[in-house]
């Protein structure tokens, strides 16, 4: 297609071309021949409890016989039984802190801190440790001695997804001598998962290794699309990546080249890599007999059991409309075009400036010499067919294209000399310049006008001021490009069309 717009100049365009839809609701069953970005959740088909992550974008398969969601039982890790003590504190209620609870009768499996007082059978007992009761009333003593209460606590692997917690839980990193209740949920930083509480305790003196339940990944089958190559070369989509053992990639396809088993070579139409899958391999076809290289159009989905408990995307209910980019294309920067340029430099005119003086035997006024002007100058040119000037040099292009038509003046004496002519790069933001030049030269006087008879050394004819014409060439740099060059920032120039 062409595009209908005039680019700006110096701006680099990309064409994207974008697929919007609609991913289909987390927590849903497994369906054949959908887009699944990564992240979706589904439930296996048919339901076993569990519900299954992807790990990456794809096209699932078309039967659903061809996914098989596995079931992981997850690990456990016990801590040890960590018992608390309570001590006799007499028969008068305590003097508690501001703030404190106030004293409850002991109960069972039931979470108290460090100093907490309870009360039974009369008297009063002080916690000396953090911890959980048991499932029965321990024999608390009335005698100033202590008596032993706890529970051991067990965790249960939940994956590395925080799960949903009631109540307003949050995990919490793992801390020593930590009392829990059943849904507590702590995160392991060694291998970062969460672990949930099955049983209430208080946790140990030094952190449990905590087992990582191994959650296998589902793939769901795919076969890579493949091409057979004169008969004797299967050749297999090895995707858009190149390969990483340099000495197996070939470059480009070859006809009549003998390719080897794992070898690799690059398809510049499809911009895949395709690899010899056949042993020993063979040779390639000719140019006439070349394959039309296929590529695998649907992408491997990975599947992950995130376990039983509904992922926080699932209550999240249906997600927003996403956008796949398709394909992109970044074309090169687009240059503005120079339709007209300011030069700088030395011109040699054949134009000569006389000099005079009087002859010794008559003191008669004589021309006793002459010099090329060398001329510093300002230029005005005008391309009649615009160009890149921030482009590479190209001979042809550019040195041998329609000159541009120049004008302009001299810089040491701008109201006497003049120049017409042409220019023509022979470097870039460097020119040749040629053509006319009409300069004010010194004339003799007409007789009659000059003194015959000098008086002093440093007298001089009596001159008058003529137009001479004649031809110019010299060399003249770009200012605006050339000054931008040196700053490695591109050329300058004026115009308003981009190529």
């Amino acid at each position: 297609m062409t595009w209908p717009n005039e680019l700006a100049g110096d701006t680099l365009y990309t064409v994207s071309v974008n697929l919007q839809y609609t991913p289909p609701a987390p927590g849903q069953p497994w369906t054949p021949s959908t887009f699944y970005p990564g992240g979706s959740v589904v439930i296996a088909d048919p339901d076993n409890g569990h519900f299954y992550t992807a790990l990456n974008g794809g096209v699932s398969q078309t039967s659903v016989d061809r996914v098989k969601f596995l079931v992981t039982p997850p690990k456990t890790v016990f801590e040890p039984a960590v018992s608390f003590l309570w001590k006799d504190s007499g028969t008068l209620p305590p003097t508690l802190p501001q703030g404190t609870s106030p004293v409850q009768p002991w109960q069972p499996n039931t979470t108290y801190a460090s100093g907490t007082f309870v009360f039974n059978s009369s008297h009063y007992y002080k916690a000396l440790s953090v911890g959980v009761s048991g499932q029965s009333v321990p024999d608390f003593p009335q005698d100033g001695s202590n008596v032993s209460d706890g529970s051991a606590l067990q965790w249960q692997d939940s994956g590395t997804s925080v799960p949903n917690l009631p109540n307003g839980k949050s995990a919490t990193p793992w801390t020593p001598r930590t009392p829990h209740s059943i849904g507590d949920v702590v995160a392991d930083t060694l291998t970062g998962h969460f672990y949930i509480a099955i049983q209430p305790g208080v946790s140990g003196a030094s952190q449990p290794i905590f087992p990582v339940t191994p959650m296998p990944t589902i793939p769901e089958s795919q076969e890579a699309a493949t091409v057979m190559d004169n008969g004797q070369i299967t050749w297999l989509d090895s995707g858009t990546s190149a390969p990483t053992d340099k000495k197996k990639f070939k470059g480009e396809w070859q006809a009549g080249t003998k390719y080897l088993k794992d070898e690799v070579i690059y398809d510049s139409k499809t911009a895949h890599y395709y690899t010899v899958l056949n042993g020993p391999g063979g040779t390639s076809g000719t140019i006439e007999m070349r394959p039309d290289f296929p590529i695998t159009t649907t992408l491997q989905i990975k599947w992950l059991d995130s376990g039983t408990t509904p992922p926080a995307s699932v209550a999240g209910g249906q997600p927003a409309d996403q956008v796949v980019n398709l394909w992109t294309y970044s074309y090169p920067q687009a240059h503005t075009l120079y339709y007209y340029n300011l030069l700088s430099g030395i011109v040699v005119s054949s134009v000569r400036t006389p000099t005079f003086g009087f002859r010794q035997s008559d003191s008669y006024p004589v021309q006793t010499g002459s010099n090329l002007i060398v001329d510093p100058v300002l230029l005005f040119t005008v391309y009649p067919k615009p160009f890149d000037a921030e482009s590479p040099f190209n001979f042809k292009k550019d040195f041998l294209r329609i000159p541009g038509a120049s004008f302009g003046v001299s810089l040491a004496s701008p109201s006497n000399n003049f120049y017409f002519g042409g220019s023509s790069e022979i470097l870039r933001n460097v020119q040749l310049v040629y053509g006319f030049n009409v300069a004010k030269i010194s004339r003799l006087a007409p007789s009659g006008t000059f003194n015959s008879t000098p008086s002093g050394t440093n007298a001089t004819p009596a001159t008058t001021q003529v137009f001479a014409k004649g031809a110019f060439i010299g060399l003249t740099f770009n200012l605006n490009g050339f000054i931008q060059s040196l700053s490695l920032s591109g050329g300058g120039g004026g115009g308003g069309k981009s190529n």
